[in-house]
């Protein structure tokens, strides 16, 4: 399996080439930038990253990409995805998997990714357009709360266009009409919106002057000012230690997210968080484990993602354990425990449940504790008619987790 840096380090070099070659400016952000800057190669601890670019070099990069288009990698943004949460791009690696609760209700590509936010010039309206950002991606998640007085009327006029011309059209709209408006002139100062609700600001020289930096082997792109706006302590202690898949996290280098077949499931989650209508809500009910119909979907779903990883390997994961070679087998099994100890019950075979006894000495009887028997019937497959298509895993035939491709 390949490292998770690796990954993105091949995505950091792809768009370092396309930029080069169709004389796009960009800056490394966050901790690739430091890590550039200070240690000359990505720590064990990278799994993702953000860059930087001002919003008509961001234009420039789409065009780039749609006239010459990279085997196995996408580009997704507003602009070619109607649930598409907010005003940056994800370079994704399609031959990989990356999902999390809120990907899987506003994004269609599943891949690792490298994320492009976009630098906007601070200027008098930019309250306006922090507000219009945030209605549409409280819009994204089906979420009531508003984090702006001006978001309520914003969100009114996005749900008008999106009833009168579809969500895509309405998407696309605001994309191209953000893109003008950060292309205007410069203002005082820039700021970036990383996530939803979370921006930071930045003085008009941090972005005036940029030099490269060696990062694994490859010169990057830096802002000349960077060393001043980082934490070098800060960035070691949380970078330098690898961390395994969470229960809100899931990364796979080797399995392709088309495999998965995550569309029902990702209706399922929209159709939760909808149901609820506040993301504020939504997230302390998870943290609180609370949600019991997302427990109970999370549990099905993690015995089929793990089922089809598993399917077919069970001699091989069996021969790892009885010869030693746990390195092998701690890559695969390491994962699974950890969600299995957040839901229980993510039954699978008795063949792997021995290994988690002698070699992890996991509790079977308190992670399996009157496993109902639903859990220990296989993964049905079906078609889009309903018709059977195959079971996976289990110990008998049933219909304890149906999944539609």
């Amino acid at each position: 399996m390949r490292e998770k840096r690796q990954v993105i380090f091949d995505l950091l070099s792809e768009i370092h080439d396309i930029c080069q070659e169709n004389d796009i400016e960009y800056f490394l952000d966050g901790k690739l930038a430091a890590a550039a800057v200070y240690y000359d190669e990505l720590p064990a601890g990278t799994r993702n990253g953000r860059i930087l670019m001002r919003a008509p070099e961001l234009k420039k990069f789409i065009e780039a990409f749609n006239k010459d288009p990279k085997k196995d990698r996408s580009i997704e943004y507003m602009g070619n995805s109607p649930f598409f949460s907010g005003f940056y791009l994800n370079y994704c690696d399609e031959t990989t998997t990356h999902y999390n609760r809120r990907k899987l209700a506003t994004e269609e590509h599943l891949g690792m990714e490298i994320t492009i936010n976009v630098i906007r010039p601070r200027r008098s309206n930019q309250k306006m357009l922090m507000a219009l950002e945030q209605a549409w991606t409280n819009l994204a998640y089906g979420s009531n709360c508003s984090g702006a007085k001006l978001e309520p009327w914003f969100r009114k006029k996005l749900e008008k266009k999106i009833a009168k011309k579809g969500r895509q059209a309405a998407a696309e709209e605001l994309f191209e009409h953000l893109i003008k408006k950060h292309s205007a002139s410069e203002g005082n100062g820039y700021w970036v919106r990383r996530n939803p609700g979370v921006t930071r600001g930045f003085s008009k020289e941090y972005f005036a002057e940029r030099c490269q930096e060696t990062l694994s082997g490859k010169e990057f792109w830096v802002p000349l000012e960077l060393e001043n706006n980082y934490n070098r302590a800060k960035f070691r202690k949380a970078s330098e230690v690898e961390s395994p898949n969470t229960q809100h996290d899931f990364y796979d280098t080797d399995m392709p997210y088309a495999e998965l077949h995550l569309d029902d499931f990702r209706e399922s989650m929209r159709d939760i968080v909808r149901r609820l209508r506040n993301q504020s809500k939504y997230e302390r009910a998870i943290k609180k484990e609370k949600l019991s119909t997302v427990d109970t979907l999370f549990r099905s779903y993690w015995r089929y993602v793990y089922g089809l990883k598993f399917e077919g390997r069970i001699e091989e994961i069996v021969e790892m354990h009885e010869n030693g070679r746990y390195d092998e087998l701690d890559e695969l099994m390491l994962p699974y425990i950890g969600v299995l100890m957040k839901y229980r019950n993510i039954y699978l075979c008795p063949e792997i449940n021995r290994i988690l006894e002698e070699r992890y000495s996991v509790n079977l009887e308190k992670v399996f504790n009157e496993v109902p028997e639903k859990y220990r019937k296989g993964i049905v497959v079906y078609d889009y008619k309903g018709n059977k298509l195959r079971t996976i895993m289990g110990d008998t035939d049933g219909r304890s987790t149906k999944f539609t491709v």
